[in-house]
Order: C-alpha cells, then structure tokens, then sequence
C-alpha cells in the first residue's frame, strides 16, 4: 500500500476510534480556536497512558485455562481457554453484553461444533480428502497468523509511532467542523412544518424545543461543532453543503425519522492529538510493516515455483 493510500485511511480510521456517539446526535463541543496539531508526548521511557484495553481480554488465562473444562460432548472436552478464543473472535459491538452472556453464546457454538465434528467422525467426513486440506489450511493460516503478530509486536515501538504520527497530523490543521443544528420529527409533515415556522420568523431553537425529538432538544437542536464523520451520512451530506446560518430547504430523511437541518458557521478544527490516534497509527503502521516482515521470512526459506502442471517427475507419473 502506498504513502498516499495509507494517508487516505486516516480518516475513516480516526472516524471509527472517536466516533463512539450515537448519531445523529455528537456530544456538544466548547467553543476553542483553530490551532495546528497539538505537540505529542516526546518522553516515551514510561507509558503516559494506558493502551486500548480489550473488553474481555482472555490472554492472562494461563496454563490452567486450557485444562478446564466448562463442557463436554461425547466425552470430547470444551476448555475455558477455547471459550476465550471465541469470544476475542466476536464484533466489538457482540462483547459489550455481559460476560456470563457471552460465555454462554460461546459454549453453546463449541458444543455445536463439537457435536457437528462427532457426526462428521461417525460419517467418515472427516477423512475426505477436501475435509482435511482445509483443516491443514485452516491449522497453517493461524500458525501464520500468530508469527506475524508476534513480529509485528516486537518491530513496532512507541517511537516509531509517534514519527508516524508527526508525518501525518504535526502542524496541520485538522479536518472542517461545522456547527450544526437538527430538529428531529417521527413525520416529513412535521419536519416542513417547522421548516415553514422558521422561515417566517420563528426562532430556531424554539421549535426545536416544542417540537423535536432527538436529545438535543433541550439545548435548542444545538449539536455544537461536529465533524462530518459524527453525523449520519444523510444529516453530513446536508450540513456540510449549506452556506453558513442557512437551514435545510426540505426535511431530510435518515435513520430515525424526518430531519431540518441547519448550518450555523464553519470553522477548520484542530487535529487530534497522539493519544487519540494512537490505537488508529498503530494500524496504519501494522500495515506498512508487513510486507518487508513477509519478505524477510521468505528470504530465509527455500522458495521452488513449478508451473500448473507440477514438477516434471510428478507430471511423468
């Protein structure tokens, strides 16, 4: 991937780190002045924050975790440390139920698989030739997997980090926030109603106060400057087009009813800084490092490429 490809991922990757708001509605931002980059931590010989936290992280279950057994199915034994993989395997959204929820969604699909895995054993599925390439495939991919995370850890440092996040963010001005404000009806009625009430005079905010139902309603609509990313495609694609102190000329339909939108002023924000980044240049660098970690593992190997027929004594066969 190239310098200029990778640049192009940094917004969408700092959107899904900072964008932990429901939408439309974004958290109401105090007023601050445009400024360049604010300066990162140089001093990294001790950790001046604590890294993102997995929400049930499994890894410090040791030895003891892979003998015990939680299930069994014909006698074949389910581990708590089987449990933990699939739960780290789960969509972030999945694990913000409880644990107890979680440990039992994750047994119940062990127990299913196991029980698939006896029927296959009985069947002679297992034996198939197809069946076993892709259980080797399967085996060889995660052996793979986990030699790659395990140099990716130890060739990335906090240094290299923050250099990557100085040739990124450092002096420049952040991305274009614009202060808007919603008036959220259930109707496409209501919404030009109150578009029609506020053309004739009426003030803003107290028609959203009387008529909205988004949670903005008690501050008048006012979310406060917001960077397109926060708001929902629909809501972004409006506010960012209107001219500064003008209003949607007809309701906008989005996720969650009918919308009027208004564009009060536009200002350039401020770059995030390297603690709200970090986890997003983590990935960045990860994706950069890659390649010359693949190359080098290759390089200490013997590679021999035949053509699609195979080696000549097989095709001699």
């Amino acid at each position: 991937m190239s310098k200029r490809a990778l640049v192009r991922l940094v917004p969408l990757l700092i959107a899904a780190t900072m964008a932990h708001l429901p939408s439309p509605v974004v958290a109401q931002t105090p007023t601050r002045q445009s400024s360049p980059s604010p300066a990162a931590q140089t001093d990294l010989t001790k950790p001046a924050f604590d890294t993102v936290t997995p929400l049930y992280n499994v890894t410090h279950l040791t030895e003891k975790a892979s003998q015990t057994i939680v299930a069994e199915v014909d006698g074949r034994p389910i581990t708590l440390g089987e449990v933990g993989d699939i739960i780290t395997q789960m969509p972030t959204p999945a694990k913000q139920q409880p644990f107890e929820t979680l440990f039992a969604v994750a047994t119940e699909q062990l127990i299913r698989r196991h029980a698939l895995i006896a029927k296959a054993q009985r069947t002679g599925v297992d034996a198939l030739y197809t069946v076993r390439r892709r259980a080797k495939s399967a085996t060889e991919q995660a052996i793979a997997a986990a030699m790659l995370e395990q140099d990716l850890k130890a060739a990335i440092t906090e240094p290299m980090l923050l250099e990557k996040y100085n040739s990124i963010f450092e002096g420049k001005p952040g991305p274009t926030e614009v202060h808007v404000w919603l008036i959220l009806t259930t109707t496409e009625e209501a919404a030009a109603k109150a578009i029609k009430d506020i053309k004739n005079g009426s003030d803003f905010a107290v028609v959203a106060r009387d008529v909205s139902q988004d949670t903005s309603a008690p501050r008048g609509g006012d979310l406060g400057f917001v960077r397109r990313e926060a708001l929902m495609a629909e809501l972004g694609a409006v506010a960012f087009a209107l001219p500064p102190d003008q209003i949607s000329s007809y309701p906008v339909r989005a996720p969650g009813g009918w919308f009027v939108v208004r564009a009060q002023e536009r200002r350039v924000g401020t770059a995030p800084n390297f603690f709200e980044v970090r986890e997003a240049i983590r990935q960045i660098v990860e994706v950069e490092r890659v390649t010359p970690i693949v190359k080098e593992a290759i390089e200490t190997v013997t590679v021999r490429r035949y053509p699609i027929s195979g080696r000549e004594e097989e095709a001699a066969q």
